[in-house]
């Protein structure tokens, strides 16, 4: 049976993307904690900087306006 996505009509982009795609990357998840789960809602993008010298990966994610931070 086909799935009705009528109601996606009008909405840019894939809905939850962000949320989805971090609660499902191993790496990303060791440091989502139970009580943050809320805010992956409004996560509108997620950059990275690699850096050689110390070997790290920072992440950045922008949020959309939310109950949970302010600026």
């Amino acid at each position: 049976m086909p799935t009705d996505v009528a109601y996606l009509k009008d909405t840019q982009g894939i809905p939850d993307f962000w949320q989805k795609a971090i609660l499902n990357n191993q790496m990303m998840l060791q440091y989502i904690r139970e009580k943050d789960r809320d805010t992956l809602n409004y996560i509108t993008n997620v950059t990275t900087v690699e850096t050689l010298e110390p070997p790290t990966i920072t992440v950045n994610l922008t949020f959309k306006e939310n109950e949970y931070f302010t600026n």
